[in-house]
C-alpha cells in the first residue's frame, strides 16, 4: 500500500466515529498526519481526496440500506400484523405487489 493510501486510511480511521465539527476534524487530521511526518503536501492532498471518497461510498451504501429498510417496513404495513416478513412477501407476490416481487428477488439472490 502506498503512503498516500495508508495516510487516507489513517484519516478515515481517525475521523470515523467522531462527532462532526471543525475541532474534531482538525484533531483527527493532525493525528493521522502525525503518523506520516514525511508526507508531502501533494500526498496529503490526495489522501484527503481518497478519504472523502471512502466516506462518500459509505454514505451511498447507507442510503441504499435505509431505502431497503423503508421498503421492508412499507411491505410489512401492507399485510396483516403477525405475519412474518417471508409470509408478507409470499402474500404480496401472489397478489402481484411490485414491492413484494422485488423483495422476493432480493431474498432469492441471497440464497444463491
Amino acid at each position: 500500500m502506498s503512503t498516500v493510501h495508508e495516510l487516507a486510511a489513517a484519516i478515515f480511521k481517525e475521523l470515523d466515529g467522531r462527532k462532526p465539527g471543525p475541532a474534531s476534524t482538525n484533531g483527527a487530521i493532525e493525528a493521522a498526519m502525525s503518523q506520516f511526518p514525511e508526507a508531502t503536501f501533494r500526498e496529503f492532498e490526495r489522501a484527503t481526496e481518497i478519504a472523502s471518497e471512502m466516506f462518500e461510498a459509505r454514505a451511498e451504501k447507507t442510503k441504499r440500506e435505509v431505502s431497503a429498510l423503508e421498503a421492508c417496513r412499507e411491505l410489512m404495513r401492507r399485510y396483516p400484523a403477525g405475519k412474518t416478513f417471508g409470509e408478507a412477501v409470499a402474500l404480496g407476490v401472489a397478489a402481484g405487489d411490485s414491492l413484494a416481487i422485488a423483495a422476493e428477488a432480493k431474498l432469492r439472490s441471497f440464497r444463491t
